[in-house]
């Protein structure tokens, strides 16, 4: 059994790639084809058929814990004023270190203030292209 702990978050900062610090909690890593009806006259059992046409690599969200400054945060967040993707790295603690490596978009930002909580910073991203998985 594999558990979340000792997950890696990072961004490339040009020359290498810098895990995000302080992670709380990171969504679900989700790719989803698109589907074309493809029904016709000839279909005898009435089922609908169906093509797959394109894929989406989907949204993900990041959690950190927050704090003025830090260096990672703020590059996401300049990240969102960026209308390029930038590159992203996620390793899972699993025996073989599954990684998966994608450019994304930052498409939102927020800041949550619980009031017996650490405050913390949150992250969605969009990914553009396709994922490489090793």
């Amino acid at each position: 059994m594999t558990i979340g702990a000792g997950t890696k978050f990072g961004r490339n900062n040009g020359s290498s790639i810098d895990d995000i610090a302080e992670l709380r909690e990171l969504g679900d890593f989700e790719i989803t084809r698109e589907t074309e009806e493809d029904t016709n006259y000839d279909n005898a059992d009435q089922y609908n058929t169906f093509l797959g046409t394109f894929k989406d690599g989907g949204e993900l969200e990041l959690t950190v814990k927050y704090k003025k400054g830090a260096v990672t945060a703020t590059l996401m967040q300049s990240d969102l004023d960026d209308p390029n993707p930038v590159e992203y790295r996620i390793i899972w603690p699993d025996t073989d270190n599954t990684t998966v490596t994608f450019k994304a978009l930052v498409t939102k930002m927020g800041i949550a203030t619980p009031l017996k909580e650490h405050m913390t910073q949150s992250f969605t991203v969009k990914i553009s292209g396709k994922p490489s998985w090793t």
